[in-house]
């Protein structure tokens, strides 16, 4: 799916929301594309475990993204907002 041609449906840092949102549009047919951003690497935080950095939540080191093609979009909304 090319960058231009497609709706963000998901934007979020929880790792359960973004697979609970990937298994419903599986689960009704929708193709969908996804995009994670590892904030840590960006700002040089080492979260290896050869270099834990115990300040450091690992629950919003990740962005996830969750993109659908535009057709789909109004129909993964209805389904992720039931």
């Amino acid at each position: 799916m090319l960058p231009w041609k497609r709706k963000e449906v998901f934007n979020g840092f929880s790792f359960q929301n973004f697979t609970k949102v990937q298994k419903i549009l599986e689960e009704n047919g929708i193709s969908f594309h996804t995009r994670t951003v590892d904030s840590s690497r960006a700002r040089g935080i080492f979260t290896e475990s050869r270099y834990p950095a115990p300040f450091v939540n690992r629950e919003v080191v990740c962005q996830y993204y969750v993109y659908v093609a535009p057709q789909d979009y109004e129909f993964a909304k209805h389904l992720l907002n039931r």
